[in-house]
C-alpha cells in the first residue's frame, strides 16, 4: 500500500508540476500576445498622428493655393492615403487573428501532448500491475509447489 501511495503521490506531483509548466506558458503567451497589441496600438496611434499633422499641413498649404491646380492633385492624394491607412488597419487585424489562431494551434498540441503523456503513464502503470500480479501469482504456485514437495 505505501508503495501505491509513494507512485499516486510522485504521479500528482509529476501533474501539478506539469500544469504549472502549462500555467506559466499560457501567462508568457498572454502576456507576449499583450505587448505585442500595445505595440500595435501605439503604432496605429502614431501613424494616426502623423497622418492628422500631414493632413494638417496639406490643408494649409491647400488654403494658400486653393484656386490652384493643387486642388485636384490633394483630393487624390487624400483617397490614397486613406486607402493605404484602411489597408495597413485590415493587414493588421488579419496579423492579429494569424497570431490567435497561432497560439490557440500551440495550446491544442500541448494539450495533445499531456494528454497522450499521461494515457502512456496509466499504460505502464497497468503494465506494472500485471507485472505484480503476476510475480505474487509465481510466488503463490512456488510456495504451493515447495509445501507439495514437502509432504
Amino acid at each position: 500500500m505505501n508503495r501505491r501511495r509513494n507512485i499516486f503521490c510522485i504521479w500528482a506531483d509529476f501533474v501539478k508540476k506539469e500544469k504549472n509548466a502549462v500555467n506559466i506558458i499560457g501567462a508568457i503567451a498572454r502576456q507576449n500576445l499583450r505587448m505585442e497589441v500595445f505595440s500595435r496600438i501605439r503604432q496605429v496611434a502614431r501613424e494616426r498622428f502623423l497622418e492628422a499633422n500631414a493632413e494638417r499641413i496639406c490643408s494649409n498649404l491647400f488654403s494658400m493655393l486653393k484656386h490652384h491646380s493643387l486642388g485636384q492633385l490633394f483630393a487624390k492624394w487624400r483617397v490614397r492615403s486613406y486607402t493605404d491607412a484602411v489597408r495597413e488597419m485590415t493587414y493588421r487585424q488579419e496579423e492579429l487573428e494569424d497570431t490567435k489562431l497561432k497560439h490557440r494551434h500551440e495550446r491544442e498540441v500541448m494539450e495533445a501532448h499531456k494528454q497522450a503523456k499521461a494515457a502512456k503513464i496509466i499504460r505502464q502503470k497497468k503494465q506494472r500491475e500485471v507485472a505484480n500480479a503476476w510475480i505474487n501469482t509465481t510466488k503463490v504456485l512456488k510456495s504451493l509447489r515447495v509445501k507439495e514437495e514437502t509432504l
